[in-house]
């Protein structure tokens, strides 16, 4: 998975992309459900685990460091 330089993945369409599968991305903020395997940027940090986040990819919910 390659994330734009600043952003994280925060949701996974199965169906996008014609059926390949489409990744949601946004700059990160505090309170934001982050998906399993997005880079944690610099000054923030993950806490709780939802497994049935980000379409069943499972999501990091993420906090300031």
């Amino acid at each position: 998975m390659r994330v734009a330089p600043g952003y994280v993945y925060t949701d996974h369409n199965r169906n996008g992309c014609n059926g390949q599968g489409a990744w949601y991305h946004q700059l990160p903020r505090e309170g934001v459900w982050v998906c399993s395997g997005s880079p944690v940027p610099p000054g923030y940090r993950t806490t709780d685990h939802n497994r049935i986040g980000c379409n069943g990819q499972g999501a990091w919910y993420l906090v300031r460091a």
